[in-house]
């Protein structure tokens, strides 16, 4: 396995081309056997992660500008205004 590596910043949530929000986010990558995986977050708005995780075509344009692939998982209910999702890269960085 080798060592992480792991991006985390502020970046703008697009569903569809159009942007949603700014977010918090957090991607580590790491290889297991040879396979290249991604894991990670993202935090936003109940309803700007509700409408993404029920579309299709969502993207991630990371703090360095960089527009990636992503779809939003399972997520968690904070009494503040932000909610945490599971964040899926779909095509790598």
């Amino acid at each position: 396995m080798t060592v992480p590596t792991r991006f985390r910043g502020t970046g703008t949530l697009l569903v569809k081309g159009a942007e949603q929000a700014p977010v918090e986010y957090e991607i580590t990558v790491f290889e297991v056997n040879m396979v290249i995986r991604t894991e990670g977050w993202i935090e936003a708005g109940l309803g700007v992660l509700a409408y993404a995780q029920s579309s299709s075509g969502a993207q991630l344009r990371l703090s360095d500008g960089r527009v990636v692939e992503v779809s939003v998982g399972s997520f968690n209910v904070r009494s503040d205004p932000t909610s945490r999702a599971e964040l899926i890269v779909h095509g790598g960085l």
